[in-house]
């Protein structure tokens, strides 16, 4: 996985209903999707670009996801 300049998202989305948080990082097709924890999924693009990275249940698993942001060069605050 490889991410170039961009720590900040393009795009937040949060699903209510789903309790889910979606980061998208660029725009582009996803080719794989990779599962960081059962409740983290990181999408990637052919190049191995970051795209997004779903947080399901955001309010327990941030901390995860912001430790596994800031060692991609993506750290959010």
């Amino acid at each position: 996985m490889s991410v170039s300049n961009g720590p900040m998202p393009l795009h937040e989305s949060y699903d209510p209903e789903a309790d889910a948080l979606y980061l998208q990082f660029y725009e582009g097709a996803i080719l794989r999707q990779v599962e960081i924890t059962p409740e983290i999924i990181v999408d990637e693009d052919a190049d191995h670009r970051i795209i997004g990275i779903e947080i399901l249940y955001p309010h327990r698993n941030w901390s995860i996801a912001q430790s596994w942001l800031a060692r991609h060069g993506l750290s959010r605050s």
